[in-house]
């Protein structure tokens, strides 16, 4: 057949624009994209070779076939992309082991924690009855290292290091990896944590934390804030940050992603000062009606929405992006008072009523 009266071949701009179509969902917030597990998905990586030699074979001979062929495969491979993550089992080839480490009180009056974790789900949350300042349950298939140090400050660390292994045929291994770590409510902590390609789930209720710095790099962040003021700062790469206050809670928060969406929800008689930075994806506050905030920001292609009360005191609407701040009613009078900057390179900012 002459190369100029070859069949229309539809497979890659099918991908490209299914692709496109997905991303720019997401950053709408209309598509969730959280439960991407983009380790399980490469491990597939086989699957899109076969597509592409069935397209090459077949696709580029029978006019009219070769055209819905190469159509179907094109809508196959986007619909197994945005569908199959929520049902991928990720491939095991190693046993998994359960370790338990603790660390006593002991007469310790502070402690700082590092936990650096590379996969899988890492938990914390505030211990109940229990006399231990620390305590870890970890079940995993790499190497793990626990240590503390120090009397009246201890020193508590906890390594998980991750070695993804390429087999024969170039799948990577990924495992359920999952490390529950329960801290004292009784005395101040400083936290860091770092989850690489994992995610984060934290619960602080009830904690005297002092400081909080959490990084991802294509993981999700979920954090639930202590009821005491409390300087946090969260910062993804490829992922997702949710952060849920507590009632009557001083903020003192700094969330940034790379690409990924931002959500923090606002208890009731919250205040303090919020910084939110998105480079691609979008940023959503909810919060009670009458609290007394300040919205100030910009974007650069993306729509600002707040409630229909708030006063616009300063910008105005451009052809591309908004910029500006806002008001809710009686701000300047109130004693307790929020305040909100962020900045969003692609993607809409959303102050909602819940």
């Amino acid at each position: 057949m002459d190369k100029y009266n070859r069949p229309p071949n539809f497979f890659w701009p099918v991908i490209l624009i299914g692709a496109g179509a997905i991303l720019l969902l997401s950053n709408m917030g209309i598509v969730d994209l959280e439960f991407f597990d983009l380790i399980n998905l490469i491990q597939l990586w086989p699957l899109l070779l076969i597509a592409i030699g069935i397209n090459f074979l077949f696709g580029q001979r029978v006019s009219w076939l070769g055209s819905l062929l190469s159509l179907g495969l094109g809508l196959a491979v986007v619909a197994f992309f945005l569908l199959a993550p929520g049902y991928i089992e990720p491939f095991s080839s190693a046993d998994m082991i359960t370790e338990s480490f603790a660390d006593p009180l002991a007469g310790a009056e502070s402690a700082r924690v590092s936990l650096d974790f590379d996969s899988g789900t890492l938990k914390v949350f505030p211990l109940t009855d229990s006399n231990n300042l620390v305590e870890v349950d970890v079940t995993h298939d790499q190497d793990l290292t626990f240590n503390a140090s120090g009397s009246a400050r201890r020193n508590i660390s906890l390594n998980l290091d991750n070695e993804l292994s390429i087999g024969f045929i170039g799948f990577f291994e990924d495992q359920q990896i999952v490390g529950e770590v329960g801290l004292h409510p009784g005395l101040p902590i400083e936290l860091s944590v770092d989850v690489g390609g994992g995610s984060a789930e934290l619960d602080l209720t009830g904690l005297d934390m002092t400081d909080l710095q959490v990084s991802s790099g294509s993981g999700s962040i979920k954090l639930t804030y202590p009821e005491s003021s409390l300087p946090v700062d969260l910062s993804a790469g490829s992922g997702s940050i949710n952060v849920q206050t507590s009632a009557g809670s001083e903020l003192e928060l700094e969330a940034e992603v790379g690409s990924g969406r931002i959500r923090v929800e606002i208890a009731e008689g919250v205040y303090g000062e919020v910084e939110l930075q998105s480079g691609s994806g979008g940023i959503t506050v909810y919060l009670p009606e009458g609290t007394a905030v300040r919205v100030d920001g910009t974007t650069g292609s993306g729509s600002v929405r707040v409630p229909g009360d708030f006063v616009r005191v300063s910008g105005s609407d451009r052809i591309s992006g908004d910029s500006g701040a806002w008001e809710s009613p009686g701000f300047d009078d109130a004693d307790q008072q929020l305040v909100i900057e962020f900045s969003i390179g692609s993607g809409s900012f959303k102050l909602v009523y819940q």
